[in-house]
């Protein structure tokens, strides 16, 4: 527990923190699934285009608000 509590570590805790969220303090949404994985969704998809989704397909499904293929959930995305 002292090696945890020491300035050292809290430092260390704090930037790697900051690097996990893409140099953001807060990190920004960018996917709208919850818990669903891609591969679900992917299957989902199959299913309602009797295809398998193309890359493209499925990343506008996951990145998009209401899977619009519009409004994305972020800048990066």
């Amino acid at each position: 527990m002292q090696l945890w509590r020491s300035d050292e570590c809290i430092k260390k805790s704090k930037i790697n923190a900051k690097n996990r969220h893409g140099g953001r303090e807060v990190v920004v949404g960018t996917h709208i699934g919850g818990s669903i994985s891609i591969g679900k969704y992917g299957k989902k998809l199959a299913i309602e285009k009797g295809r398998d989704p193309t890359p493209s397909e499925l990343h506008l499904h996951v990145h998009t608000y209401g899977h619009d293929g519009k409004s994305f959930v972020g800048e990066r995305s």
